[in-house]
């Protein structure tokens, strides 16, 4: 008798688990913006990568503008810039963006990478490839920009000690800067189930930081 209202609880929170699924994916479908359009929108940037081809920007605080030009702020939300033209944008500043968005992609086979749920998970919907960037309120320089700053240059000092493929495998290491790394190296340290030791490299990298500054002090 004891089994059966527990087999019920088990069942009911399986269900519950489901919708909850059904729904968030229902909101992924549904996006900040529809896919493959040209559209604007304002955010405020919150992180900030560099490559050799592009910058990556994740703006936050969303503000769009509807085709009725009427305003819709998206708090929650976050979504992802590709800036070929490496446009002087700072952590903390706020940018308007127009450009051609996109939603990620689900996982096309069992056991692959799910671009769409691991994104889902950072509250960011899609992304959108930048054809205008304009700076519309610019931020003080915060903690955040200085570790950028920091990140960047001992990244450079990698790769030019030790190549810009080990470089970048040191960089990730360390310093939790995964843009620099090779993408092959990126894919078999996925497929060996051993991204977990890139992962926990930001935390090192402010232990370090804080240490430093201590000393310092």
């Amino acid at each position: 008798m004891r089994k059966k209202p527990l087999c019920l609880l088990c069942i009911f929170f399986l269900l519950l688990r489901l919708a909850a699924t059904l729904i968030m994916g229902k909101t992924m479908d549904n996006p900040a913006f529809p896919s493959s359009t040209t559209i604007q929108i304002e955010g405020t940037v919150l992180q900030k990568s560099i490559t050799s081809k592009q910058q990556i920007l994740t703006i936050g605080n969303l503000e769009k503008q509807s085709r009725q030009k009427k305003k819709q702020y998206i708090e929650k939300e976050k979504i992802v810039i590709y800036d070929d033209s490496f446009r002087k944008v700072k952590i903390g500043d706020r940018i308007c963006v127009k450009g051609d968005g996109e939603t990620f992609e689900e996982a096309r086979n069992p056991g692959n990478f799910d671009q769409r749920e691991y994104y889902r998970k950072k509250h960011t919907t899609g992304f959108l490839w930048a054809k205008e960037i304009l700076v519309t309120e610019r931020a003080k320089v915060s903690l955040r920009e200085m570790l950028f700053r920091m990140r960047q240059r001992s990244r450079e000092v990698f790769e030019h000690c030790l190549g810009k493929k080990n470089g970048g495998i040191l960089a990730a290491m360390v310093l939790g800067e995964k843009a620099g790394m090779d993408p092959e190296v990126k894919e078999l340290y996925q497929k060996s189930g051993i991204s977990h030791l890139l992962a926990i490299s930001g935390v090192c990298f402010l232990c370090w930081v804080f240490l430093i500054g201590e000393r310092m002090a």
